[in-house]
């Protein structure tokens, strides 16, 4: 996976193809070969390696999740998601059947089925927020922050071009709107 986020993706390739020859029940190695797959545009392919994944590592909820976005999914595929969720809810540690619920809310959605959509992302995301360390009353301490060393005085005493370049200059960061 490392060299898929380097950017590297021939030796990524190179890299899932090699694991899998020596392992062809190597889940992992299918799934993100799939997803690799999935970012170089061959979607059908990615399809069949997710599904892949998911017949050597049936509780792995990532997979589904990585499977749902390859395409829509039928009341068929949902109750089959449902009866594995069923099965291995109380096997599973929370953080690995929030990928299924993720999964099962994008599968719900392509039915029409909001409601249950909206039950299991709920859930999913619930999971999601307990494992994040954020603070309210820090967040908007730092705003306050920002809010009264920004003032409208500073802004415009800064304003105008800083650097005679036609050439824009994209800043990337926090604290975003």
């Amino acid at each position: 996976d490392a060299l898929a986020e380097l950017g590297k993706s021939d030796a990524a390739m190179s890299a899932y193809q090699k694991a899998i020859a020596l392992n062809p029940d190597h889940a992992a190695a299918y799934g993100g070969m799939g997803t690799l797959l999935m970012e170089l545009g061959r979607i059908d392919e990615a399809t069949q390696l997710f599904r892949t994944a998911i017949a050597l590592d049936p509780k792995a909820g990532a997979f589904y999740e990585s499977l749902v976005s390859t395409r829509k999914f039928t009341a068929d595929d949902v109750a089959a998601m449902e009866a594995l969720a069923a099965a291995e809810a109380i096997k599973q540690p929370a953080r690995k059947r929030s990928n299924l619920d993720f999964a099962l809310g994008s599968a719900y959605a392509d039915t029409g089925n909001h409601r249950g959509a909206f039950q299991h992302l709920l859930a999913a995301n619930a999971v999601e927020r307990s494992t994040m360390n954020y603070n309210e009353a820090e967040t908007f301490a730092q705003f306050d922050k920002i809010e009264k060393v920004f003032t409208p005085e500073l802004v415009a005493a800064k304003s105008g071009p800083s650097v005679a370049s036609p050439r824009p200059i994209f800043i990337v960061g926090r604290p975003r709107s």
